[in-house]
């Protein structure tokens, strides 16, 4: 099943660490993720099916509160949806929802989640990750 396409902020709670921005597609989950916990940074690229859950049940659709999951990773809790739909824009000024703290600042998640897509559009496979500002590489 397609992906409901859309570009979203997620944070952990307590604003002790930086929100990650997704961008998803029909097909592509792209995140870079701004959490590092004292890691560098990491913009990952998945091509897989992307559900929402909230309150336990999954849905097909964002929605602030809920969280992501795609594949075998659990996202944080969206905290604001920037974008869905055919033509997924990404602000060019920070969010107020944007948590900078111990992760990337947002235009390095914007040109992170950018770079994806392009790299995304020549991949064979349906994985590749890089440390942010790195090169992307299968895993």
């Amino acid at each position: 099943m397609p992906n409901t396409r859309a570009v979203f902020i997620t944070t952990r709670p307590g604003g002790q660490h930086g929100s990650s921005l997704y961008m998803v597609t029909a097909h592509w989950v792209l995140r870079c993720s701004g959490n590092t916990n004292g890691r560098d940074a990491e913009t990952f690229i998945r091509k897989r099916d992307c559900v929402y859950v909230q309150g336990g049940i999954s849905l097909p659709h964002p929605s602030v509160g809920a969280f992501p999951h795609e594949g075998g990773h659990d996202g944080n809790q969206i905290t604001a949806i920037l974008s869905t739909g055919a033509q997924l824009d990404i602000p060019a000024v920070a969010p107020k929802e944007w948590v900078a703290n111990n992760g990337v600042s947002w235009g390095t998640a914007v040109a992170e989640v950018n770079d994806a897509m392009l790299y995304a559009q020549t991949m064979s496979g349906a994985r590749a990750s890089r440390r942010v500002g790195r090169s992307f590489a299968p895993d």
